[in-house]
């Protein structure tokens, strides 16, 4: 990690920087960055960037002020200048046709997509609605409670020569139960962007007054960018954009001017470096293994999987399509109890047989669906599934990655069949799923299941 960047040279991927954006950016040259997700200051302290508000922002009947960060007031005509300023720079070191993901709430979201489009004539694709279900109550006791934001989706070109801008329209459909993904959708009673502000789970190296969830950057980055992409956050805050580059086997460049927020972003990427999700892409690259975002999701979900009988994960699908579509309903269509049925599940899971969406509500269960292979699968005809289901699991993403660290493929392939003695070798395989941060004794009754799984077969 920099502190500093040499004059006109690109910045190193996977670093976080200190310093105001926009002199650090003027120092870049031109289109050296792929996409860029930013979530600048809202101007809320100072009402929208109208002045007058010096001390904050209060709550009504208290003398408690909730806002009163230095860095989110300005004066009308300052907060103009400033988002003109940095969009400005953001467009310049931007490659052409890259994305553009600018968060922001009604105090400024009008002005910002006024400048993409009036001022710097981007092209603007989307504009998506956060909804937080836990969002904090209205402070005034004047308005509505506030319970979204919005993120304006532009394209780093003019109307006229905008093409060819990333959308992983596939990956965005699975993460939509399969239906074709919405900027707000409220259909069967979950949405798609209805997600919780960051849990105190993802606070744990300091707190930031408008941390994003990883949830909500993961969807950004997986939507928005391939893999190796290198992204850009201006305004880095606590870092969730880097941690879901992390994730997803993108480069990040993030830029704040805030020693405190800078340390806090610096320390989320150690502990999340230092994690078993953390070593895992890396360990990826050091095998010169390939998954894809899916297969990523997969592995990242449900690592290692603990379901034994590889017939009954296999008809967690059909459960699925008649309306089981809850790992709790799920567990009493196998007569499972509640602890133990989800295991079946999160095996199909990892099979990539289903998929799981997040509810509309924090305290909901996650609504699971049946995938493309899903389909697949049971589409086939009764001789033709034994075959389908070798393909699947020896195509599975922890099967993939199990071989590959064992020596016995390379570059993401597929497991050859029959198969290497070295994948039933119940130690070996337990030595690779501590990786994992399991324990040994757990590795090795997963590396059981997995062995129950290849012989089942």
């Amino acid at each position: 990690m920099i502190d500093q960047v040499t004059s006109t040279t690109a910045p190193t991927p996977n670093t976080i920087i200190e310093g105001d954006c926009i002199e650090v950016m003027s120092r870049w040259p031109d289109a050296c960055v792929d996409h860029c997700i930013a979530d600048p200051p809202f101007g809320i302290a100072s009402g929208g960037g109208r002045g007058g508000k010096s001390k904050g922002l209060g709550w009504a009947f208290s003398s408690h002020v909730t806002m009163q960060e230095a860095w989110d007031r300005f004066s009308q005509d300052d907060f103009f200048q400033f988002n003109v300023r940095w969009l400005t720079e953001v467009c310049r070191v931007v490659k052409p046709n890259g994305n553009l993901l600018v968060f922001g709430t009604y105090h400024s979201i009008y002005q910002l997509g006024f400048i993409l489009q009036n001022v710097l004539n981007r092209r603007i694709l989307n504009s998506i609605i956060w909804f937080k279900p836990n969002a904090q109550p209205n402070i005034t006791a004047r308005t509505l409670t506030e319970s979204t934001e919005q993120i304006i989706w532009a394209v780093n070109e003019t109307p006229k020569r905008a093409k060819k801008w990333t959308f992983n329209y596939w990956e965005a459909k699975d993460l939509a139960g399969g239906k074709q993904m919405r900027n707000l959708w409220n259909g069967d009673s979950w949405n798609v962007w209805a997600v919780p502000v960051a849990p105190p789970s993802e606070r744990l190296a300091g707190k930031h007054p408008a941390q994003k969830p990883l949830e909500l950057t993961d969807r950004l980055v997986l939507l928005g960018s391939e893999q190796g992409d290198r992204i850009l956050d201006p305004f880095c805050g606590a870092g969730s954009v880097a941690l879901s580059a992390m994730r997803y086997r993108r480069e990040y460049v993030l830029v704040d001017h805030s020693r405190k927020y800078v340390d806090i972003a610096r320390e989320r990427v150690r502990l999340f470096h230092d994690s078993y999700r953390g070593r895992i892409p890396r360990r990826l690259e050091e095998s010169g293994m390939t998954l894809n975002d899916a297969e990523l999701r997969a592995l990242s979900s449900v690592p290692v999987p603990q379901a034994d009988n590889l017939a009954l994960v296999f008809e967690v699908p059909s459960f699925v399509d008649d309306g089981d579509d809850s790992k709790a309903a799920v567990a009493e269509r196998l007569k499972y109890d509640v602890r133990q049925g989800p295991y079946y599940a999160d095996a199909a899971i990892a099979l990539r047989l289903i998929g799981e969406s997040k509810s509309a509500t924090s305290e909901g269960a996650d609504k699971l669906h049946v995938t493309p292979i899903g389909r697949g699968y049971l589409d086939e005809s009764e001789s033709a599934k034994p075959g389908r289901r070798r393909f699947i699991v020896l195509n599975s993403p922890i099967l993939k990655y199990v071989a590959a660290q064992l020596g016995l493929t390379k570059d993401g392939e597929a497991v050859a069949y029959p198969l290497p003695p070295d994948l039933l070798d119940e130690g070996k395989v337990a030595a690779v799923l501590q990786q994992f941060n399991l324990s040994p004794e757990t590795a090795s009754r997963r590396a059981h299941t997995l062995r129950t799984w290849l012989e089942q077969l």
